[in-house]
């Protein structure tokens, strides 16, 4: 049968919750107007008692930091009525990875270089929180070098010198004729869908913009050694693009690629 709240009011019980009837809830006193008991396993009349959930002891993530290796989440101390479910997600660098939404969660060759984190979220019908775990840095693993002709610092014909002059063994960018020339210097290996590791040495710049064309990645304007992670959109042969036309130069004299194990 449905249940019927009394409230102490003015040192008498009355049935109901009367108008200006307070109860304590979670340390505070809020109107008893409107609020569920609980009867038979089944909450009735207004509003059911309850708090948002909070954590007290944040989610530790641990494991090896390698390719293949298993990382595993232990899930954070809560409180909060009723008491909350946690939910996981994973995350490399703030990005989801897709699928990842366990207690554990193997290692790719994707999260290599980048900071894995577990979001945990504790949840009740009272509302949701998140809270971040530890990070762990997963340290990137390279294969031996990829470059085609190990002899290209004396000068090789394995660069393709369409808007480009060998000199000495070092590429010169002398007025490209078209923005995205290209120098083809990268062995057959590279395969689209892998990730690598790609450097050039850029002794001499002036008003070139320099990026490697097999996948999104940044441009670089100054000498120097510049290195970047890529995921390979692109199978075999590649190389370093300039992405200007004009009157500009650019020596690059070594260009480096390894694949990240």
């Amino acid at each position: 049968m449905p249940a019927t709240l009394s409230v102490k009011k003015d040192g008498a019980y009355v049935v109901g919750a009367s108008s200006g009837a307070k109860i304590k809830v979670a340390g505070a006193y809020v109107d008893a107007v409107g609020l569920k008991v609980k009867a038979g396993g089944v909450y009735q009349g207004g509003a059911s008692p309850g708090t948002v959930p909070e954590n007290t002891v944040p989610p530790v993530i641990s494991g090896t930091l390698a390719t293949g290796e298993e990382l595993t989440v232990t899930p954070g101390t809560w409180t909060g009525t009723p008491t909350p479910t946690l939910l996981h997600r994973w995350e490399a660098d703030g990005i989801p990875i897709p699928g990842a939404r366990g207690l554990t969660y193997t290692l790719t060759v994707n999260e290599a270089g980048k900071d894995v984190v577990c979001i945990e979220t504790g949840a009740n019908s009272n509302g949701a929180v998140a809270v971040d775990s530890n990070a762990l840095t997963i340290p990137v693993v390279l294969g031996p070098e990829l470059l085609l002709d190990p002899s290209f610092d004396q000068g090789t014909a394995e660069w393709n010198t369409t808007g480009w002059i060998l000199t000495l063994g070092q590429a010169e960018v002398q007025s490209p004729p078209s923005p995205g020339t290209e120098v083809y210097s990268i062995s057959n290996a590279v395969v689209a869908g892998k990730r690598y590791q790609f450097s050039m040495v850029v002794s001499a710049i002036n008003g070139a913009n320099l990026r490697f064309n097999y996948g999104p990645g940044d441009v670089f304007n100054t000498v120097g050694t510049h290195t970047q992670l890529i995921d390979a959109d692109t199978n075999g042969p590649g190389g370093i693009i300039c992405q200007n036309s004009g009157s500009i130069t650019a020596t690059v004299t070594s260009m480096s690629v390894k694949e990240v194990l």
